[in-house]
């Protein structure tokens, strides 16, 4: 997405995530997320849909989708993406040259 006319692409509704940890009553650490804010976005997934992966003894599938939306240079990959029911970890983040969109990669690993 280079031009001002994909503006219309950006039909999808995502929420961008960001976490604060705070200790709870036995001084342990947790993590909480809070809402950063609401975007318009494109969705795109990747050419492998979905892999799976060996995590805890088990096999996670991993879904890889590309979110494009407005540009906003204060994310970044400790946050985390819901799109529709599911939650999308950020694993990186790009911009376009002129500063009109950024680009989330983002990973879904069902539970």
């Amino acid at each position: 997405m280079a031009k001002r006319a994909d503006i219309g692409k950006l039909r999808e509704r995502v929420t961008i995530q960001t976490y604060t940890t705070t200790a709870n009553a036995y001084g342990e650490q947790v993590i909480t997320y809070s809402t950063y804010g609401e975007r318009w976005a494109s969705v795109e997934y990747r050419q492998n849909l979905t892999e799976e992966d060996q995590l805890s003894e088990r096999k996670t599938a991993i879904t890889e989708a590309w979110f494009t939306l407005r540009y906003d240079d204060q994310m970044n990959t400790k946050m985390q993406l819901v799109y529709r029911t599911l939650t999308y970890d950020i694993t990186g983040i790009t911009h376009t040259a002129d500063r009109m969109y950024t680009v989330l990669q983002a990973t879904q690993r069902d539970a």
